[in-house]
């Protein structure tokens, strides 16, 4: 079908399938997405980055894939991240990379994109509930959430924006606080768990 200047005019459809006929799954922590991310990665001699969509209660809704990059790095686009998660209605994503080096350590640019990932989450209404770096051939991750510059980052230049969230460090997650500052009262939850 040509359109009105002759060129050739494409339709295209989303159409939402379950991958998972039986049952839900359900991702609770990163231990648990470690067993779904290893395969993607298996073998992949460069860098990729994964976005796992998760609804309320960390059913997984879809992974996606960001991008592919060289052996060093992946170049990552704000609306490949945020747009699968919005057509699924999903509220949490975590994103994946590999490091084909093996070296688990975020580099400068994983920790910067990150952050950068986690304010634009936080703009319209999604969790980044983590961003990890794994090593296929053991099945190791880090979290670059869990990284001293981001935590810092955290704790002090994001609280600042925001004075009403308080970043406990002896859990990995934040509490909401209330008009008179006190803590809400939440469930107690395993340090690894997304909230």
């Amino acid at each position: 079908m040509l359109n009105q200047l002759g060129y050739r005019a494409f339709e295209v459809s989303i159409v939402r399938s379950r991958l998972w006929e039986d049952e839900r799954v359900v991702i609770p922590n990163n231990d648990a997405l470690k067993e779904y991310a290893k395969g993607y990665y298996d073998g992949l001699d460069r860098e990729m980055v994964l976005a796992f969509v998760l609804d309320d209660i960390n059913q997984l809704l879809g992974v996606y894939e960001v991008s592919r990059g060289g052996n060093s790095e992946a170049e990552i686009d704000p609306q490949n991240v945020f747009r699968p998660a919005i057509l699924l209605n999903g509220s949490k994503i975590i994103l994946t990379h590999n490091h084909p080096t093996g070296d688990l350590r975020p580099s400068e640019g994983d920790i910067r994109s990150a952050k950068a990932m986690f304010m634009l989450a936080s703009l319209i209404d999604l969790e980044m509930s983590d961003n990890l770096v794994f090593n296929a051939e053991t099945g190791e991750y880090r979290s670059v959430h869990a990284e001293p510059e981001f935590r810092r980052w955290l704790n002090s230049d994001l609280l600042r924006i925001n004075d009403q969230t308080q970043v406990y460090p002896e859990h990995d997650f934040l509490y909401r606080s209330n008009a008179e500052g006190d803590e809400v009262d939440e469930e107690q939850l395993d340090e690894n768990d997304y909230v």
